[in-house]
């Protein structure tokens, strides 16, 4: 019913929209704007996205090096951002503080006066394609599907295959002559947070001869989510087959998940390798994974963070698309079942066969084949 209800309302938008785009038609775009003063990138949504994003950041500082690129980014993403050589600055949307403030926020960006926003999302949401129309730049470039073209003067097509995500950003891109050619994400750390990260592991007893695991079992849709279970048998599994330290990392919202996890795998001794690592900031996560030997993980940011620090990674896929979402780099090795149903992209909670079919021996067979090739 949900699904029947989006598609009807999409069904009418696009048209209303389209309409309406006829009546306040946007300004052609400028042709004084081959070299803008200041870009606006707006990704304002979750850790993966903005991990899949850097590179078309990057391209886009490359295409325009003497312009200040601004990323629009929430408040959890932003530290990310920070150490990126593309980013000149960043800018916090965070509606959450309430409409007094998100108004604050849009009138911010009209201020900057930005010659240029580029929304890459080619999701249905509006709420992207609105926030590149109220920062009052002169040319917006953005996807036109679902009606969201009234909003924009440069207009991308939805590409008709499927490709990574990484492409999502240069399907708008291209638009402005940029393409990808071969750029993959790489993530910068500051020195702060390796600081933060060295600390916290000195503290709880980890040095560098330790073989330093780094594990994740949740993921934003309950479906990503493999068995707590299987988790708690490949931390046993790793205690005793590497002598590992193992950095089981959750959000607030996954504590419970993690501290359930940990009880499951670890008993006497063995219970001080398993170090939980619960709600840091972004940018101290991925100085922390940046200092493991192996990521284990469920496909979510986490697991796209390892990718760009070059960790090399063994994941679980279920009904998310594969062509999609994978990591991308090298030593990243994906588990998927085999049922034909799949990738059904469900975001739904539920048994799905896909995952029971992976098993946790699996897991650490992939670990040992990973590490046999470094």
């Amino acid at each position: 019913m949900r699904k029947l209800l989006k598609d009807v309302y999409l069904g009418l938008r696009a048209p209303l929209l389209n309409c309406a785009g006829r009546l306040f038609r946007a300004a052609p775009p400028p042709e004084s704007l081959s070299r803008p003063r200041k870009i606006l990138f707006i990704r304002i949504d979750r850790i993966g996205d903005v991990v899949l994003s850097l590179p078309a950041i990057r391209a886009v500082k490359e295409k325009y090096p003497s312009a200040e690129v601004c990323v629009l980014a929430g408040p959890v993403t932003a530290p990310l951002l920070a150490c990126e050589p593309g980013v000149g600055r960043v800018l916090i949307w965070n509606p959450s503080r309430g409409l007094r403030k998100a108004l604050g926020t849009v009138i911010g960006l009209r201020k900057e006066s930005f010659d240029l926003a580029i929304d890459p999302c080619a999701d249905h949401t509006l709420k992207t394609a609105v926030l590149a129309f109220a920062s009052g730049a002169k040319l917006r470039a953005g996807y036109e599907a679902y009606g969201r073209g009234i909003f924009f003067n440069l207009r991308a097509s939805l590409p008709r295959e499927r490709g990574h995500f990484v492409e999502e950003a240069f399907g708008v891109l291209r638009l402005l002559g940029i393409g990808r050619d071969g750029r993959e994400p790489q993530l910068h750390v500051g020195d702060g947070a390796r600081a933060e990260a060295s600390a916290f592991l000195k503290e709880r007893g980890v040095d560098d001869k330790d073989f330093l695991a780094a594990v994740h079992p949740g993921g934003y849709y309950p479906s990503q989510r493999w068995s707590p279970g299987g988790f708690a048998e490949v931390l046993r599994g790793l205690m005793a087959r590497r002598g590992a330290k193992i950095l089981l990392i959750g959000s607030g919202a996954e504590r419970g998940l993690v501290e359930g996890i940990a009880a499951r795998a670890s008993a006497g001794p063995d219970k001080k390798n398993i170090i939980e690592v619960i709600d840091p900031g972004t940018d101290v996560l991925s100085a922390l994974i940046g200092k493991c030997r192996v990521f284990i993980g469920n496909n979510s940011g986490p697991l796209h963070l390892a990718a760009a620090l070059g960790v090399p990674s063994v994941s679980t896929m279920g009904p998310t698309d594969p062509v999609r979402w994978s990591p991308l780099g090298p030593d990243q090795l994906v588990l998927k079942g085999s049922a034909p149903c799949g990738p059904c992209l469900s975001g739904s909670p539920g048994a799905h066969e896909c995952m029971k079919d992976i098993t946790a021996e699996m897991v650490l067979s992939a670990v040992e084949r990973i590490l046999g090739r470094l």
